[in-house]
Order: C-alpha cells, then sequence, then structure tokens
C-alpha cells in the first residue's frame, strides 16, 4: 500500500490509498485559431494546464488516531480509551470528519511513488454525497495539482568558482530538473558585482556583505533585509537554472550560494 502527505502531515493509519497515482505531466497551453476558407493557425505558448490527480481512500473500521482526530476532528481526547468506548460507528464518524476537514484548501502533496518531490496542490474533498461515501467506507477525492512538482530536499548550494579572466570568476550549476527553476541566490561581497547568468546581465549596487535575489518573489534583499530593486540593474526574472548552468560573476564577489528550486513537469 502507499500513502500520501498532505500539507506536512501523513495521512493517518486508518486510511488506506488504494492506489497511488500514475505519473503525469502537465499539459502545455494550445490556442487554435479557426481560419475561414484556410487552415487553423495554432497558437503554443509557455504556461501549462493545471494537472487534476484523482485518488481513493478507504477507511479501516474500528481503527483511529487520536492525535489526528485532536487536530482536525474538532475533539479532545485524553486516551485512546475514550476513543474505544464510543463504538465502532461514532469511530467512523470521526474519521469521515476528520478527514474531511485535513483535505480542505491549499498544501503540498507527495505521493509514496514519488517520496522526494511534492505538488502545490487545492483539495476539495466533497466528491460525492458525505452518506454514500459513510456508506461504502470509500472516499474519491481530486486534488489540482500546479503545473510543477518541486523537490524536497531544497538545500542551499555553494557553487564553486574558478578563475575566468582578471576581473572575474567563472562557476557551473549542476542541474537535474526538467524545466528551468526560478532560484534564491546569495552573492556574498562587497561594492558593485556584475553577474552573467546564462546569457543574462544583472549588476547589485553598493552591496554591504551580501544580498540575496530571490527570483520567486521578484525581489533582492540587503544583508540587513531590506528590498534593494533601487540598486539593481538587469531583470532578475530571466535569472533560471537549466541544465548545464554556466555562470560569469565579478571579483568583488567572495562567494556564490543558490537554492536551486528545482522543478520537473
Amino acid at each position: 500500500m502507499g500513502w500520501l502527505k498532505w500539507k506536512g502531515q501523513l495521512m493517518p493509519k486508518f486510511l488506506i490509498l488504494e492506489k497511488t497515482p500514475s505519473p503525469i505531466r502537465a499539459e502545455r497551453v494550445t490556442s487554435v485559431l479557426e481560419m475561414p476558407n484556410n487552415t487553423p493557425i495554432i497558437y503554443q505558448t509557455n504556461g501549462y494546464k493545471t494537472v487534476p490527480i484523482n485518488i481513493n481512500l478507504g477507511f479501516r473500521p474500528g481503527v483511529f488516531d487520536r492525535n489526528f482526530f485532536n487536530q482536525y476532528g474538532g475533539t479532545d481526547f485524553a486516551s485512546d480509551a475514550e476513543i474505544i468506548a464510543l463504538g465502532k460507528d461514532e469511530i467512523l464518524n470521526l474519521q469521515f470528519d476528520s478527514t474531511y476537514n485535513w483535505l480542505q484548501g491549499a498544501g503540498t502533496l507527495t505521493f509514496s511513488n514519488d517520496d522526494d518531490k511534492y505538488w502545490n496542490a487545492v483539495c476539495n474533498s466533497q466528491i460525492v454525497p458525505e452518506r454514500m461515501s459513510r456508506r461504502l467506507r470509500r472516499l474519491p477525492v481530486q486534488f489540482t495539482c500546479m503545473p510543477f512538482r518541486y523537490a524536497l530536499e531544497n538545500e542551499v548550494e555553494e557553487v564553486t568558482l574558478r578563475n575566468y579572466s582578471a576581473e572575474s570568476y567563472d562557476g557551473n550549476i549542476p542541474y537535474d530538473g526538467t524545466e528551468p527553476s526560478e532560484p534564491t541566490i546569495k552573492v556574498t561581497g562587497s561594492g558593485e558585482i556584475g553577474i552573467y547568468w546564462g546569457g543574462n546581465f544583472v549588476k547589485l549596487l553598493n552591496v554591504t556583505n551580501f544580498a540575496t535575489i530571490d527570483v520567486p518573489t521578484r525581489r533582492v534583499y540587503d544583508s540587513e533585509g531590506h528590498v534593494i530593486l533601487n540598486a539593481v540593474s538587469g531583470d532578475i526574472t530571466k535569472l533560471r537554472v537549466t541544465d548545464g548552468m554556466h555562470v560569469i560573476i565579478d571579483k568583488t564577489c567572495t562567494k556564490l550560494e543558490v537554492k536551486k528550486n528545482t522543478r520537473w513537469r
């Protein structure tokens, strides 16, 4: 049997994931413009559609998870004996109520057959009438996932810098994702620091100690956490990590660190 983890919470032991979902890739957004008396024109953008993932959860009769009930069932059981005394029917009601509450909103989603990655997803647990689910002890659930999966282990890595010229270093950033990622880049040094990143140029001005380029949020921070976009030239949104990434950076930089935010389609 497989498992799932939703919003950082491993599914409780009274649930059964009937089948882990098969690998699926996001579909690229494509538009077709019908032309009178001519061949249709097809437009393919750089965007991707959301990915629906459908699963079925089964319920183990009489099995419970007191911590899960207390967290998602609105209960306050001090001991397992209090739950056992309720009987199987009431335990089943607690199983369903806490599971419905758990499977709400948005969060991260991980499955056991791809356990080093996660989706950003939204869940609506009420797929079928609740009474039917309780009678069948089976709950169909649909997650709507954003197009990419991300690495669970997303550590900061130091780039090995080599002498490139009298005024600059260079280095390579290994990457095993299938889609360009939006990294977080920490540049340690002082003064003006120019960065040639995969053919794109960005310059940081008046750096003291270090600056952090956070591409996902489109912001640049100084060493005290203040936003300093007015001290940056160039387009930071173009700083992506891809396979065979090569970086050239001024020698006013003493250390370059990257959190790649690796992603897969």
